[in-house]
């Protein structure tokens, strides 16, 4: 199951407390790129990742991004509550 999941970090977060968690978040965010969990990832013009996710559940894609060491210790706004589903007929083209 694909699923869209944000990330919009509060306020609260400063530059020196995101200075302070990217060189966990980085190889973090890449070992679940190499396991498949997440598939693409992009940067929008507001705060935040938008993560394309390969994953069994809604359930799993959350609770893979609490793995995460920045959602960890300063939980965004997460949103990993939008399954991608398959257009009907979409296989007959």
């Amino acid at each position: 199951m694909k699923v869209f999941a944000t990330a919009t970090p509060k306020p609260t977060l400063t530059p020196d407390k995101l200075h302070q968690y990217m060189s966990a978040e980085v190889p973090a965010t890449l070992q679940h790129y190499l396991d498949g969990t997440l598939e693409q990832f992009w940067f929008r013009e507001k705060p935040g990742p938008i993560f394309l996710m390969n994953v069994e559940s809604v359930e799993q894609a959350k609770a893979s991004l609490a793995e995460l060491p920045l959602v960890a210790n300063d939980p965004p706004a997460l949103h990993a509550d939008l399954p991608l589903l398959a257009q009907p007929g979409g296989n007959l083209v």
